[in-house]
């Protein structure tokens, strides 16, 4: 059962009659064909930018042949770490980092995700990242658990290289177990920390299907970035294709947005 402060918090995000949001459509494979087919497929789909997911493909041999492909603009590099929701548990912790590196070096891409906990293990990538100039990090944490309050998400935010010039934005993500779960890291955005002027964007959300409508929510609240799937190729538990968030859009604000 929802409490009162919880219904009130609901209301203040749908009162937002405008929201300045990008829509990112995540796309995974496990090989490089598929990978580059479903890159082509996104495009069409015309988002603000497209989540490449490394950490599904089964071989990294060849991965430097994306080059070309990961240079047209507009990508979102994720090479997720296991413990947090990666789909590569084979390949070591390092190998990832070298990876990550590598392709730091290599493409540049326009966005890197990198895990909050990789960075303060790997400081080097940040340093590489912020030497670029170029590529804006996404710095991300993720409770597949849904175990964790918001004191305990914020606990692990003012982790988050929270000064660097590269930072874009801090993502947090929060397993919903129940549909009050939903507004854990949505209560985030009222946070004094994410309401200074030079505040961090924040993009906080729950992932589970329970969660759908934290994603959509977001965008209210204030995250700049919405991830959405292809259809029947989600990446995550709970993401909703474009047209899905759409419609979701175009109902919660005919529902509560006069």
């Amino acid at each position: 059962m929802m409490s009162d402060s919880t219904i009130m918090f609901s209301s203040n995000i749908l009162s937002h009659k405008e929201s300045n949001f990008g829509i990112c459509v995540s796309v995974f494979a496990k090989n490089l064909s598929a990978l580059r087919s479903n890159i082509t497929l996104a495009k069409r789909e015309k988002p603000d930018l497209i989540e490449v997911r490394l950490d599904y493909l089964r071989n990294l041999n060849r991965i430097d042949s994306l080059e070309r492909t990961l240079k047209l603009g507009n990508i979102l590099l994720t090479f997720r770490r296991f413990s947090e929701g990666g789909a590569n548990g084979r390949i070591s912790e390092s190998q990832r980092v070298f990876q990550i590196s590598k392709l730091l070096s290599e493409v540049e891409p326009d966005f890197l995700d990198i895990e909050i906990k990789t960075l303060q293990k790997h400081p080097e990538i940040l340093k590489q990242i912020e030497h670029s100039n170029f590529t804006r990090l996404i710095a991300s944490f993720h409770d597949l658990e849904g175990n964790s309050s918001s004191d305990d998400l914020l606990n692990v935010v003012v982790k988050a290289p929270l000064q660097s010039n590269s930072l874009y934005a801090v993502k947090v993500v929060r397993l919903a177990r129940s549909f009050s779960d939903n507004f854990i890291p949505l209560s985030l955005y009222s946070r004094s920390e994410f309401k200074r002027r030079r505040s961090p964007k924040l993009i906080a959300f729950c992932t589970g299907e329970v969660g759908k409508i934290s994603r959509v929510l977001s965008v209210f609240a204030g995250s700049p970035l919405v991830y959405c799937s292809l259809l029947g190729k989600p990446a995550a538990a709970g993401q909703p294709t474009i047209k899905e968030f759409k419609q979701m859009i175009r109902k919660i604000r005919s529902m509560f947005v006069t």
